[in-house]
């Protein structure tokens, strides 16, 4: 299960800036998908939980053999 699943924004935290640090030894990719997959759900659960603000996502770890890149989406 997502962590990010059931989220629920309201009031002032609808339309807040934020940001996710993502710690990729702790919470590794599912075998079954890619790091962009990871991303797109990751967007998806924001936005179904009502958020409607910008969200910036940092990857931090070994990142060695991950097709990690900026235009996924990761700063």
């Amino acid at each position: 299960m997502s962590p990010f699943s059931g989220m629920s924004f309201s009031g002032p935290y609808i339309t807040s800036e934020t940001g996710v640090f993502w710690d990729i030894d702790e919470c590794e990719i599912p075998e079954e998908l890619n790091a962009a997959q990871v991303l797109q759900r990751m967007r998806q659960n924001f936005s179904e939980g009502g958020h409607r603000g910008p969200v910036s996502f940092r990857a931090y770890g070994d990142m060695t053999g991950l097709d990690i890149q900026s235009s996924d989406g990761f700063f």
